[in-house]
């Protein structure tokens, strides 16, 4: 059994913002990039619906 204790911590107060915008810009662009595949948006599409269609049945 995995236990949240079992992964390290990490203290994002102490990552500089110069690095944090450039992790922000490197994930950005690699989902842009991804979504540029016809069939990550067609399962991105799907996920829309299963959401919705799980939000409109709590509702």
């Amino acid at each position: 059994m995995v236990n949240e204790n079992d992964f390290p911590r990490l203290d994002v107060e102490q990552i500089p913002t110069s690095v944090k915008v450039t992790l922000a810009q490197t994930l950005f662009q690699a989902i842009n990039l991804a979504f540029q595949d016809p069939e990550v948006q067609a399962d991105y599409q799907r996920w829309k619906a299963e959401r919705r269609q799980s939000y409109e049945q709590t509702s």
